[in-house]
């Protein structure tokens, strides 16, 4: 759209903020990043990308302030934090869309009611702006689609629903232990399950362990490599709370 709208992209570039990507997960930003830049790239748009999230150094928020990318990969807490800024209706005012990823994430959280105040607000700001939101999961499309764009505004009046048209063959198998014990109060660690979980790690090229808490990937990581050392070097742990330097190396690793 954007070199549709200007002809001249190649010798004149306008500078300034023209579409927003929200990702609910601060680990996906960096891929996210290179996967734009990439495009970018290639397609010869000479557009800017840049990531703002809590890993953002001050240093790269002030040069942000003085000159925003063209496309800012951003979380729901950073967008709102750029909306209360001195100025940010100069800031969004030639927005011309936003991408609200993993809606499923967001949708029905504090987070996600975030991103309808943000919304809400930017539609007055960024009256070009288009708004797109994207899920793999989601099964009630119509009430998803309702709350990102507003009910019975003009944006869903006007929007259009696009479906892959794709059946995944999806094999789920349940773990469950042999001896049923009574769940302690303070929530269920599963850890001796451990034993039947390795083999599974073991014939597959790639295994995400997913847990509910970030001290219980902690206690999995710490325990799966305590009886089975020969894991060192292969498993990494990843978490929001993990320093920034350790999380791009295991994302990198992966």
């Amino acid at each position: 759209d954007y070199i549709r709208q200007n002809p001249d992209y190649k010798t004149k570039h306008k500078p300034g903020l023209k579409a927003i990507w929200i990702t609910p997960l601060r680990a996906l930003s960096v891929e996210i990043e290179q996967a734009a830049n990439r495009f970018a790239q290639d397609i010869g748009s000479g557009l800017t990308v840049g990531i703002r999230t809590g890993d953002t150094s001050q240093k790269l928020r002030a040069a942000q302030k003085k000159q925003m990318p063209d496309l800012l990969i951003t979380t729901p807490e950073s967008l709102q934090l750029l909306l209360s800024s001195k100025g940010y209706a100069k800031t969004f005012k030639d927005l011309n869309a936003i991408v609200i990823d993993e809606w499923h994430e967001l949708l029905g959280t504090k987070r996600g009611v975030q991103i309808e105040l943000a919304l809400s607000r930017l539609k007055t700001v960024a009256p070009k702006m288009k708004i797109w939101g994207i899920s793999a999961t989601i099964g009630n499309l119509q009430e998803a689609r309702e709350v990102l764009l507003g009910p019975g505004s003009e944006a869903f009046e006007n929007s259009v629903l696009i479906r892959a048209d794709i059946r995944k063959k999806i094999t789920v198998k349940s773990i469950i232990p042999e001896k049923m014990e009574t769940f302690p109060w303070r929530g269920h660690l599963g850890l001796h399950l451990i034993d039947e979980v390795v083999p599974i790690i073991r014939n597959s090229r790639t295994t995400l362990l997913f847990t509910n808490t970030r001290s219980q990937c902690e206690i999995w990581f710490q325990r799966i490599l305590q009886k089975y050392p020969e894991f060192a070097g292969e498993l990494a742990m990843h978490h929001g709370s993990i320093n920034k330097e350790t999380r791009l190396w295991v994302e990198q690793a992966i």
